[in-house]
């Protein structure tokens, strides 16, 4: 299986693969457990859970019935709620807030292109692109006062930015030079820092960036890694995602603010497995990573 998500009471929520090539969402409270699965009551046979916010509520998605199409939910208590889409067929939810706000993306009415969305319990909003025709866009992160981020297509429809939506518009947030021209952002707290990664043309090799004040700064890789990856950041700056290390294999890493990568490999003992990718990280340091034997 693999964990995505993690709150401030450390509640891991993620995918778990079944014996029969279905998956099902689920959640458990550190370090203890028991894991506890998602009833899909969508009607379909596969889910994903990919966050939870301080009140225990879960988001991610889910496949209706004869897994025709994903529909992002939210899911409290034992209730798997179907936040629907933007009238296309497929949704799909990634973040969650403390105030309970959901973001992800949705396909449109009669279309492919997909937009990235918020939904407050009740609405579900286009947040929009940079402009174009036919261009694509997807909410990855929001924070608890109200930063959503993720990434358009640009107008042109030639390559794909990192981008903030916020108060009905949506912000470009570059590149890191000619050299990694996409990005994606993937993680926001609540100060404004951002972070993601941006990557070469054909996508074979990337740098995860941090992003504060209208500046990009590229965070380097661990040592003898050409790529890495950001996706999360907590309140303190502190930084968790995956980089190639020598050899080429992904180890994860951790940053604390201000400060450089470090191999979390090298951080924990007794653990009987090499941590391959570090997924989110919570106020007090608490990081979700997945294990590769």
């Amino acid at each position: 299986g693999n964990a995505y998500g993690l709150n401030n009471n450390s509640w891991v929520v993620g995918q778990q693969f079944t014996g029969t090539g279905t998956s099902v969402a689920f959640s458990f409270p550190a370090p203890s457990g028991p894991i506890a699965t998602f009833t899909n009551s969508l009607g379909g046979s596969n889910a994903v859970a990919s966050a939870i916010n301080d009140s225990d509520t879960a988001a991610g998605w889910a496949t209706n019935t004869g897994e025709a199409a994903t529909h992002a939910f939210s899911f409290s208590g034992s209730i798997m709620t179907d936040i629907g889409t933007l009238g296309g067929a497929n949704s799909q939810a990634f973040a969650i807030n403390n105030g309970g706000t959901i973001v992800g993306y949705s396909n449109l009415t009669g279309s492919s292109a997909f937009h990235a969305f918020s939904f407050n319990g009740s609405t579900l909003a286009d947040l929009g692109t940079l402009g174009g025709t036919g261009t694509n866009s997807s909410a990855l992160a929001i924070s608890n006062s109200d930063l959503v981020v993720g990434f358009s297509d640009n107008p042109a429809n030639t390559s794909t930015h990192a981008a903030l939506f916020s108060g009905g518009t949506v912000a470009d947030l570059g590149e890191l030079g000619d050299a990694y021209p996409k990005s994606e952002a993937t993680g926001v707290n609540n100060a404004g820092t951002i972070v993601g990664y941006a990557s070469s043309s054909g996508g074979s090799t990337a740098h995860a960036f941090s992003y504060k004040n209208g500046y990009m700064k590229d965070m380097g890789t661990l040592t003898g890694g050409t790529s890495s990856y950001a996706y999360a950041i907590n309140k303190y700056g502190a930084i968790v995602g995956r980089s190639q290390v020598t050899g080429g294999t992904y180890h994860a890493f951790v940053r604390g603010g201000g400060g450089s990568m470090t191999d979390l490999n090298l951080q924990v003992s007794g653990v009987a497995t090499t941590l391959v990718s570090a997924n989110a990280i919570n106020d007090s340091g608490h990081i979700v990573a997945i294990g590769a034997d």
